[in-house]
Order: structure tokens, then C-alpha cells, then sequence
């Protein structure tokens, strides 16, 4: 396809002509075969995937205008897994109110207002609630505890062993905001699923000029479950924040859109690029992981984040898609157990590798029960690869300098 269709699509769509060629290589990806089997030729589909491509990234603008968001470039380095702070809250509490059947004691709970329990009423139908007045009149919170008929339970509710249920409270501390508003969470039920994820992205604001700088990305909601590939030169639409080293990710909108031609932007390639970042959390090995761990306070250890280069020893297929991939130091003296990289569907066409490929890793160190240290890892990349068995090639082994 010529240069002129895209630069011509480009300026109409309000996009770059590499992302518009990049976003096209995608959909081709993902319909060619299909459009090829249904009769088109393969200029018309190249056709109808640069017209899909085009549409998507004009949504992506109207979007991104309606949003309040702004674009930014760069790459995701480390993305962990989302923290559930409602689940964990839900179950919490189930296992402590379990452990007391007693209604009495469960009341004490209720007096202070971290829960509101519900019951069958067998004899009238429906439920009736035990529950504390103050949380319920919105009044500052005073310990107590009143009785009152419900007609159902409400969605947040969750059943305990012995048949009767509970919500926990979201908020008991604050009436109103600040501002003199009426806080919405106070004597509430709290959501049973609050998703949060904290991500780090080393990038700018398009259109500003300078270095890449650390921006860390916050998510919740339904944005907290968009799991960002790492170490990918992309584009993505993020809320700033006030002092430009926190940005937000806004659900349907902040979609990473891969652009290649974005790797410019960085001064050298990650293997050379983590160490300087990371400074003495770039480790040789898992052997080095206990140490490290050890020389953090406590409060750096709840977040600290490290990497390495590991080499690949297996790759074994999930039933549902994606793959789990072994890594293992690459020092044969190391007497670090391996570890498992879990790769959702969603990147599985990432693994053009095979066993004995090295991977650069990062993520968070910790120390298990029997004193080995262990890594949770939260980005990666490919650094030095070996094809897969199946189709193995050596002239396609690298030296080291691809991402």
C-alpha cells in the first residue's frame, strides 16, 4: 500500500502515520485470514483493514477529547498484578465472623460500625437487619446498635456459614467530605470487587520535549483489569496529574495503542537501560534476592522493585491460552529455585522463543517461609532468543540488542 494512502489517512484521522501503520499490521493480523477465506483479494484487504484501523483510531481521539484525558508515549516497565481491596476486606471479615457465632459477639462488630448483618425472618418473610443508627442516619458516627425489618438483602451481601449474611461498611469515619458534601461511602455497604493497580511507565506528555521521565500510573474499577504489556513502545490516553509524576487510567479510554517508531525515544535498549534505573536493584541472579531484600527497611520492602536477566528452561501451554515460562539464573553454581512467568491469552503471540532464550524481568522481591528469596514479576522482555524447537533457526538467534 503507498506511503500517500496512510499519510492521507493519518492527517484525517488526527494520528501518527507509524501508529496508523502499526494499528493496521493488528487488525491485519486479526481479520486477514478471515476476509481472505470469505473471498477478498489481498488488496482489498488491505483495504478493509486500514479502513477498521482507521475507524478504531478515530474513536480513540473522540475519546480522548471527551475524556479529559491526555496522550502520552513511552513503555510500561512493570505492571503487577491488581489488588482487590474489596475482596480482601469481604473475605477478611467472612473468616473473622465465622469464627464467632454467637450474635452477641458478632454486635460488637455492629457497635462499632465495621459491618451490618442480616438474617432470615421465618416467621414474617423477608430479613431483618441488625445495624448501627448513627451510620444509618448519616449522623456522626456514635457506637450502637438497632434492629430493623429489610425486604431483601442488598447485592453487596455475602453469606456465612451458618445461613446469615453481612455487608461491611464502607466508610464510618467522615459524614461529609471536606467541602461540605454529603459522602456517599459513609454508612454504606462497600463494594464486594474494588480492583487497584499501580503501574510503572517511563515516558512524557506527547508533544513535550526532554527525557522519558518515571510516571507512575494508577487504575481502578474496570481499568484496573487491563493488563498493559511491558517493555512496548506505545501511545496511551492517561488523566494527569497535578505535579506531572502521577497519571490515571480511565476505563474504554486509556488503550495501548504499540507503536515501534516510539523506540527512538529512548537512549538505549532496556538490558542497558534497567541497570541505570534500578542502580543496585539490578541484580545478577535469584541467588542475589535474599540479600537485597534483607538490606531494605520495611517499609521499602513492601514495594521495592528489582530485575534481572534470566534464562528460559521451559514453556508449557495453559489449557485456557497463554503459557507459563520457566526462568532460571543462568550462573551454574546458583542454587536459586526457578520461577514461573505466567503469560495470559491476550500476549501469547509475544512468545516467538524457545528454551534457552534469555529474559530481562522485573519485579517485586520478597523472602518465602524458608528464607529463599523470591521474585514476583511484574514486566519483562526478550533479550537474547533461541527459536522454538519446532522450527529452530539459527541464523534468527540474536546477539543481544533486539527488545
Amino acid at each position: 500500500m503507498e506511503a500517500e494512502m496512510f499519510e492521507k489517512v493519518a492527517k484525517n484521522v488526527g494520528c501518527t502515520v507509524a501508529s496508523l501503520k502499526e494499528n493496521h499490521q493488528r487488525v491485519l493480523k486479526e481479520q486477514g485470514e478471515n476476509l481472505r477465506s470469505a473471498g477478498k483479494a489481498d488488496d482489498e484487504v488491505e483495504l478493509m483493514c486500514l479502513r477498521v484501523a482507521a475507524q478504531q483510531m478515530r474513536l480513540q481521539t473522540q475519546r480522548l477529547k471527551r475524556s479529559g484525558c491526555d496522550n502520552y508515549e513511552g513503555m510500561f516497565l512493570s505492571v503487577p498484578r491488581y489488588k482487590d481491596w474489596g475482596k480482601f476486606a469481604y473475605d477478611k471479615m467472612a473468616t473473622q465472623l465465622n469464627a464467632m457465632p454467637d450474635i452477641e459477639a458478632r454486635k460488637i462488630l455492629v457497635n462499632s460500625g465495621a459491618v451490618i448483618l442480616y438474617a432470615h425472618d421465618d416467621v414474617d418473610g423477608g430479613y431483618y437487619m441488625v445495624y448501627n443508627p448513627s451510620l444509618a442516619a448519616k449522623t456522626p458516627f456514635t457506637e450502637g446498635t438497632a434492629t430493623a425489618k429489610a425486604d431483601k438483602l442488598p447485592k453487596e451481601a455475602v453469606e456465612l456459614e451458618d445461613g446469615t449474611y453481612f455487608v461491611c461498611v464502607w466508610n464510618k469515619t467522615m459524614p461529609t467530605f471536606p467541602n461540605g458534601n454529603e459522602n456517599f461511602r459513609y454508612g454504606k455497604a462497600r463494594p464486594k470487587s474494588e480492583p487497584e493497580r499501580t503501574s510503572m511507565f517511563l515516558g512524557r506528555k506527547v508533544g513535550e520535549t526532554g527525557e522519558p521521565r518515571m510516571i507512575t500510573v494508577k487504575s481502578s474499577g474496570e481499568a484496573a483489569k487491563d493488563q498493559y504489556q511491558t517493555f512496548v513502545p506505545c501511545n496511551i490516553a492517561l488523566r494527569s496529574g497535578k505535579d506531572g509524576t502521577v497519571a490515571y487510567a480511565k476505563a474504554g479510554v486509556s488503550t495501548v495503542i504499540p507503536d515501534d517508531s516510539l523506540t527512538s525515544l529512548f537512549t538505549s535498549p532496556p538490558h542497558e537501560l534497567m541497570p541505570k534505573l534500578l542502580g543496585n536493584a539490578w541484580l545478577t541472579g535469584l541467588d542475589n534476592l535474599e540479600g537485597w531484600v534483607s538490606s531494605l527497611d520495611e517499609k521499602e520492602k513492601w514495594d521495592a522493585v528489582c530485575g534481572m536477566l534470566l534464562e528460559v528452561v521451559h514453556i508449557d501451554p495453559r489449557e485456557k491460552g497463554g503459557y507459563i515460562i520457566t526462568l532460571g539464573d543462568m550462573d551454574l553454581t546458583s542454587m536459586a529455585a526457578p520461577l514461573d512467568l505466567y503469560i495470559g491469552p491476550n500476549q501469547e503471540d509475544l512468545i516467538d522463543f524457545g528454551v534457552g532464550s534469555v529474559l530481562g524481568v522485573v519485579g517485586n522481591g520478597w523472602v518465602g517461609r524458608e528464607g529463599d528469596g523470591r521474585l514476583t514479576i511484574n514486566g519483562w522482555w526478550a533479550y537474547d532468543t533461541v527459536s522454538p524447537a519446532e522450527s529452530a533457526d539459527f541464523d534468527d538467534e540474536t546477539d543481544g540488542e533486539e527488545w
